[in-house]
């Protein structure tokens, strides 16, 4: 079930008849989980119609960074195309793309997850300062392709130096002249790709030479076959230009390299795998997977509870059950950046064993090597691309970054009672606050053991029998664990005395209880439990654009050794192919290019590129 249901019901409030619905609701709710979805069926919805020999349901993805070539330190920019393979239109599975960037090793140096909005999204690595010279391999690929393989995802050799390691001395073996190294697998033919520019694009008032912060502004123009859609979706990039054979003012216009390898492109179908093994599409955000086994049998354990919560920050919580493959899948919570998660099945031993799917690919083997030869022209490029860093890092020049937590409040909302309890005489176990304190509980003894229940203040009775304990937002099912605590581990309790139901949660009330870690790190973890941290959608990056005033373009002091003068990855054109940009540019002469890149409403590639001089050159 694709929603999750947050319903409070006040006693006062609620009808007999609506007792009688929400009862239904709940006794419904457990049986239509995300992880009692039929997966075989789930997949073969989104298969292709193999019959007509459809291929809409499988994606390719193609990734447009701003240089190809990068000093250690440095941000990589980037932008994610992400589109149904066989007419190149947004892709409707994928809200997520999952970025890589890995050594020759196949270790991973940097991992993004990406939130795609109709197809697209964009951010920006921030390359470690430390990580040695060599050529790295950028990955893109979404949950849905996983279940392709590795072949299919998009892979780009980059150039990274770092001026303290020097050059590798131990180089791979250069492979041949006629291959391009793309993606995992076997190597491109570069005959493979199309070379036929199947939209014109133009761009209006581009001189051939600027000045040094000279203000520069463009008009661009798609043109087409008549009845082409002209509206489009693009990525520019205006930097100091890498490569010298090119010559000032030279064009170019093709397609982007978003074909499948060799004869796979003949063969463009999505294999089913086994059930254990299945990526769900991440139509509606992020989802977590894995499975639930015996350890002794290897059997797995159907039908079994399982927890997930968010520990520390703005409380969530969610129950799921595993299929018959003992497979479990839960929708992450909304937010951006990294958060902590305890994934925990109450019900089991120390016989079973909690397995949580790793959100990145698994790789297993390495990708093709190329060698890390850097000409003249180049190495001279990279002294003014690390002169430029160098600057930027002395005056403190960075990139904007939003917050990482746009996750909202608690789960429950405001609770109905709550106490902090540094206000409070000090007492020697939490059992002595409930009696004394909380007004919203009442102890009861069952088996021998002392038992927490919420009550309705209104009825002055008892909601029900099952509450909901939280320690630090992580469910605990046995109220002694908090009872016999030392009182000086927390710093408050909060009580919601109404009957909740959250997705698949229903709960007679919820006790809530905040530690002063507020991190559950002073309880120790049930069996068959995993705590990890999680990436969640990676926060906005925004790049900043430097404009001078054009009377006085040096009255600005500050050294501007930009050799990336813009990376606008969010550019769009109008119905009629039309759209403009702008950007200034630096104290940096040399020769510079423009690259656009990006798709047209109808599915067809783009892919311009054009150069200028800046300065005396």
């Amino acid at each position: 079930m694709n929603i999750q249901l947050v319903y409070k019901i006040k006693r006062q409030q609620v009808s007999r008849s609506c007792l009688l619905i929400f009862v239904l609701i709940s006794a419904w709710l457990p049986c239509n989980s995300l992880s009692q979805i039929s997966l075989q069926g789930n997949f073969r919805q989104y298969r292709p119609n193999q019959s007509s020999g459809s291929e809409s349901q499988a994606e390719m993805i193609f990734v447009h960074t701003d240089r190809p070539i990068y000093v250690s330190g440095e941000n990589l920019w980037f932008k994610v195309y992400c589109r149904f393979g066989d007419h190149g239109l947004p892709t409707a599975l994928s809200q997520a793309a999952y970025i890589e960037l890995i050594d020759a090793e196949n270790q991973q140096v940097a991992a993004q997850v990406i939130h795609l909005i109709s197809g697209s999204g964009n951010g920006a690595i921030e390359i470690p300062a430390n990580l040695e010279s060599g050529v790295y391999y950028l990955l893109a690929y979404t949950a849905w392709m996983k279940n392709t393989g590795p072949v299919y995802y998009f892979q780009k050799n980059l150039k990274i130096y770092n001026p303290f390691s020097g050059i590798p001395h131990d180089q791979p073996v250069a492979d041949s002249a006629n291959m391009i190294i793309t993606r995992y697998g076997s190597p491109v033919p570069s005959d493979s790709a199309p070379t036929t520019a199947i939209m014109n694009l133009v761009l209006e008032n581009l001189l051939q030479q600027y000045k040094n912060r000279d203000r520069v502004s463009l008009r661009l123009k798609l043109k087409g076959p008549p009845g082409t859609k002209l509206s489009s979706d693009l990525s520019v990039a205006v930097v100091l230009d890498d490569a010298k054979k090119t010559e000032t003012g030279a064009e170019s216009q093709g397609q982007l390299q978003m074909i499948i390898p060799g004869n796979a492109r003949l063969s463009l179908v999505l294999r089913v795998p086994p059930p254990d093994s299945i990526y769900l599409p991440e139509k509606e955000g992020l989802l977590l997977s894995g499975w639930l086994k015996n350890k002794s049998t290897g059997m797995p354990e159907a039908n079994m509870e399982v927890y997930l919560s968010c520990v520390g920050g703005n409380r969530d919580v969610k129950l799921t059950h595993t299929n018959s493959n003992g497979r479990f899948f839960f929708r992450l919570p909304e937010g951006e950046g990294k958060r902590q998660i305890i994934v925990q099945a109450p019900a089991v031993t120390d016989e079973n064993l909690l397995v949580i799917d790793n959100q990145f690919a698994r790789r297993s083997e390495s990708p093709h090597q190329v060698i890390f030869d850097l000409s003249e022209f180049a190495k001279d490029y990279l002294e003014q691309v690390l002169f430029n860093y160098q600057v930027r890092v002395a005056y403190k020049i960075v990139e904007k970054r939003t917050a990482e937590n746009k996750s909202g409040i608690d789960f429950f909302g405001k609770p109905d009672e709550q106490h902090a309890l540094d206000k409070y005489i000090k007492l020697p176990v939490m059992e002595e606050f409930f009696r004394e304190l909380v007004k919203s509980t009442i102890l009861t003894r069952e088996e021998g053991s002392y038992r927490i229940n919420v009550l309705d203040r209104n009825l002055n009775r008892i909601i029900g029998p099952n509450p909901g304990y939280l320690i630090d937002g992580v469910p605990v099912f046995q109220p002694g664990v908090i009872l016999e605590s030392d009182p000086q581990v927390f710093s408050s309790i909060r009580v919601i005395s109404s009957r909740y139901l959250y997705g698949n949660l229903m709960w007679d009330g919820i006790i809530d209880i905040s530690s002063r870690a507020g991190d559950f790190s002073d309880f120790e973890l049930p069996p068959a439990s995993v705590r990890q941290t999680i990436q969640l959608f990676e926060p906005d990056r925004e790049y900043i654009a430097v404009r001078y005033d054009t009377s006085e373009p040096y009255k600005d002091k500050l050294p501007d050794y930009r050799t990336v003068l813009l990376w606008k990855p969010d550019l769009t054109t109008d119905l009629e192919g039309m759209t403009h940009f702008e950007f200034t540019t630096s104290d940096v002469s040399g020769r510079y290019k423009i690259v656009i890149q990006g798709i047209t409403a109808s599915g067809q590639q783009i892919h311009f590129e054009k150069r200028f001089i800046v300065g005396e050159n």
